[in-house]
């Protein structure tokens, strides 16, 4: 079963994060709830963990890359 990480909503005035930083890649185990990936915005940066369990198969975006509300990642 595949699952997507999302960018999760950021607030409202708050519509764009840059991937700043891969903490894993692709091919990589991890564990549910351990961070992923580093975003920023022009107000705060923040990690997004894995939902589940299983291999990091495939990053969509890239770093530095910007990615629009809810977005995949």
């Amino acid at each position: 079963m595949t699952i997507q990480i999302i960018v999760p909503e950021l607030g409202e005035s708050v519509i764009e994060a840059t991937v700043r930083r891969w903490l894993k890649e692709e091919g990589d185990f991890v564990e549910a709830g351990e961070a992923l990936v580093e975003l920023e915005t022009d107000k705060v940066n923040l990690d997004v963990g894995a939902k589940a369990s299983g291999v990091l198969a495939k990053i969509n975006a890239g770093e530095g890359q910007d990615e629009i509300g809810r977005a995949h990642v």
